[in-house]
């Protein structure tokens, strides 16, 4: 995520050499609802959607390897992080590859209320993130008696 120029602190050319990174480790409680209505009922293709909320403790680190990094608060140097709420929505397709195996792809957006001008200033706003997946469901044999 890059810096506006006025934004870095001083000096300016050290702080391009570190290459900040935003680090945004997270949990989420997500729903998933397969969308079997449009599923034909010989195809192996299965579109579904997926929404929910958690709470993402961001932060930003020197670079991707390093402890947080330091925000000037008028005078009170503080570290550049929060604990915030946030919401995701998204979608994707399964495909039924065996009998209780699936392959699927997923795209989610994440809105994050970052927000905080008290702390943060004016030129701090809230982040949205699109995320990519890919992976493999395994349903687990289930019996009735």
């Amino acid at each position: 995520m890059p810096f506006e120029d006025k934004e870095k602190p001083e000096p300016q050319a050290s702080f391009e050499d570190l290459a900040p990174a935003l680090k945004v480790p997270h949990v989420t409680l997500n729903d998933t609802l397969k969308l079997g209505v449009v599923k034909a009922e010989d195809s192996k293709v299965n579109p579904f959607r997926i929404s929910g909320a958690g709470m993402y403790t961001w932060y930003f680190a020197e670079n991707e390897r390093t402890n947080k990094m330091p925000v000037d608060n008028d005078g009170r140097e503080e570290e550049f992080k929060a604990s915030s709420p946030g919401i995701s929505v998204g979608g994707g397709v399964e495909y039924s590859a065996m009998e209780r195996l699936g392959l699927f792809g997923s795209v989610n957006h994440r809105y994050v209320i970052m927000e905080d001008e008290d702390k943060f200033g004016p030129n701090f706003d809230n982040q949205g993130f699109l995320m990519f997946g890919a992976g493999v469901n395994y349903y687990f044999p289930v019996t009735s008696e």
